[in-house]
C-alpha cells in the first residue's frame, strides 16, 4: 500500500511499506505532491515487480563489493593476484574506472562503465577488467539487491544478415594440422613430445599436464585423471577424467618407461630435465624423491 501524507512544514511524504511490513518514506516539498504519490507508488510497483531495492543497498560503494566479495568467496592464487593487480591500477586517479570507485553501486549506469571502460586501450586489460566489475556487479544483485548489473557485456544485435557478415569478418581461430604438430614434435626434445601431443590432442593446461602424476593414467581404461594443477586449480574447478586416443596411450606409456617411473603412482608423468630445473614443492629431496614445485621455463 503507497500513500502521501502532508508534514508539519506544508511538505509532502510519499510513503509505502516495504516487504519486511517497516514504513518508508521520501520528503518532497510543498509542490510536489503528485510527485510523492508518484515515487511510492514506484516503489510498490517495484516489489510487485521484484526489482525492489533495500535502501541501505543503495549506500554500498564498489570499492565495498571488491572488498566483501574477496572476503565471502575462494579464487585461485592467480585469480586473486590478477584481481589485485586490475583493482591496484583502479586506486590511481589516472585510471578511467576511478571515478566509480566509490561511488553508490545502485547509482551507476552503464553508459558510465562502457565508456570508462572505453579508455582502457589495452583490449586484454579492458576485458579482464569488465569480467572483474561485472563480477562485482552480480554480487552486489545477489546480496544487496541491486537491480542490473551495468557492467555485464551488451549483447550483440542485428539482423542474421548483419551477424553472418560481421562472422565471416572475424578473424578465424588458428589451430595447427596435422603435418605442423608432426614439426612440432619433431622440433622438441624427445623427453617434451609426449606432453606437446597431449596437450594438442586432449586440450590440458600447462599447469594440468605438468602436474600429472603416474597413478593418475590407467592405460588399460585408456583414461587420465585431472584433479589438480601447478597452480592448485584445473580450469574447470572441479575433477575431471578424460579418455586418451590409443595413440596417445601409448606413447605416454612408452614415456613413462623412459623418462619417469612407472612402478610409483606419486611420481610426475612428465618430469622436467634435472639440469637447470627446479622440482614440484613439498617431497623430501633427500630421499631422491622429485620436488612439487615445477619451474618449466629453464628447460
Amino acid at each position: 500500500m503507497a500513500w502521501v501524507r502532508e508534514t508539519s512544514s506544508g511538505g509532502w511524504k510519499g510513503c509505502y511499506r516495504d516487504p519486511a511490513g517497516k514504513t518508508r518514506s521520501r520528503s518532497f516539498s510543498k509542490n510536489e505532491k503528485g510527485k510523492a504519490r508518484a515515487w511510492a507508488a514506484d516503489q510498490e510497483a517495484a516489489m510487485r515487480g521484484g526489482t525492489y531495492v533495500e535502501p541501505k543497498a543503495g549506500k554500498t560503494t564498489l570499492a565495498d563489493l571488491y572488498d566483501e566479495v574477496h572476503a565471502a568467496r575462494q579464487y585461485a592464487p592467480a585469480t586473486l593476484a590478477l584481481h589485485a593487480a586490475l583493482w591496484g591500477k583502479v586506486e590511481d586517479r589516472a585510471h578511467p574506472l576511478y571515478v566509480l570507485r566509490h561511488r553508490k553501486a545502485g547509482t551507476i549506469m552503464r553508459d558510465e562503465v562502457n565508456d570508462a571502460l572505453t579508455r582502457i586501450t589495452a583490449v586484454a586489460v579492458r576485458d579482464k577488467s569488465r569480467l572483474l566489475v561485472s563480477t562485482l556487479f552480480n554480487y552486489g544483485m545477489e546480496k544487496h539487491g541491486l537491480r542490473e548489473n551495468p557492467a555485464r557485456k551488451p549483447r550483440a544485435t542485428g539482423t542474421r544478415a548483419e551477424k553472418m557478415a560481421a562472422g565471416r569478418a572475424k578473424a578465424r581461430k588458428r589451430y595447427l594440422t596435422d603435418g605442423e604438430l608432426a614439426l612440432l614434435r619433431e622440433a622438441v626434445p624427445d623427453r617434451y613430445a609426449a606432453l606437446v601431443h597431449l596437450m594438442a590432442r586432449v586440450g590440458l593446461r600447462p599447469g594440468e599436464a605438468l602436474a600429472l602424476e603416474v597413478g593418475k593414467f590407467d592405460p588399460m581404461r585408456r583414461r587420465l585423471t585431472i584433479d589438480t594443477s601447478v597452480s592448485g586449480f584445473t580450469k574447470t574447478g572441479e575433477a575431471r577424467e578424460v579418455t586418451l586416443p590409443a595413440v596417445i596411450t601409448e606413447e605416454i606409456a612408452g614415456h613413462l618407461a623412459k623418462f619417469s617411473d612407472p612402478t610409483n603412482s606419486a611420481a610426475l608423468i612428465f618430469r622436467p630435465a634435472r639440469r637447470g630445473c627446479s622440482r614440484l614443492a613439498g617431497s623430501d629431496t633427500s630421499s631422491g624423491e622429485q620436488s612439487r614445485e615445477l619451474d618449466w621455463t629453464r628447460t
